[in-house]
């Protein structure tokens, strides 16, 4: 073999086993490549469902919080007007209470409207029935605080609609959060 037809094939070997090479890099970093990807799904979806999961827990928070700022504002006016029918209180602050507690309602409204964005029919069916037990409550304190006022109308009555319905009121309530705990926790990512 001459010095021509060595170097000939010495590049020709040695272009066969860049090429080679070259080839290997190309599909190894092709799998490789196709590895990442799947990662980068696998972790866009599990952030997908922690995001989820994390807006109905605050939808959930939200509204639990709100019913339990209409529940403090219903015994707030109830104890002014305890003290005041009683002879120990002036009833001042009443009205302040009560406009309160209208606030309180309203925001429980919003509230309630924003499970419907991130929970099923069923929990916001529940938490409507809830809605409306907090309703009645507060129909059930207004006619007790009238109740207070005339005379010809029963005040222990209208006290006893009234501790019956926020008895309700707090038995559906920790019935809603002990379903919304369920809930969250059949969601639990792992």
């Amino acid at each position: 073999m001459t010095p021509e037809v060595a170097t000939l094939v010495g590049v020709g070997i040695a272009t066969a086993g860049t090429v080679g090479a070259g080839v290997l890099g190309f599909l190894a970093g092709r799998t490789q490549a196709r590895s990442m990807l799947d990662g980068v799904r696998v972790q866009l979806a599990g952030q997908r469902q922690y995001a989820v999961w994390q807006a109905r827990y605050d939808a959930y928070l939200a509204f639990l919080v709100a019913m339990d700022d209409v529940r403090r504002a219903i015994g707030d006016v109830r104890r002014i007007e305890e003290l005041r029918f009683r002879g120990s209180g002036s009833g001042q602050g009443l009205g302040e209470a009560r406009r309160d507690l209208d606030g309180f309602i309203d925001a429980l409204q919003l509230r309630r409207s924003t499970l419907g964005l991130t929970l099923d029919g069923a929990e916001v069916d529940r938490a409507e029935r809830i809605q409306a037990t907090a309703h009645h409550a507060v129909a059930r304190l207004d006619a007790w605080l009238l109740a207070a006022r005339v005379e010809e109308l029963d005040y222990a009555d209208a006290l006893r609609a009234l501790d019956e319905r926020t008895a309700a009121l707090g038995a559906d309530l920790r019935a809603w959060t002990d379903g919304a705990r369920r809930q969250l926790e059949s969601q639990t990512l792992t």
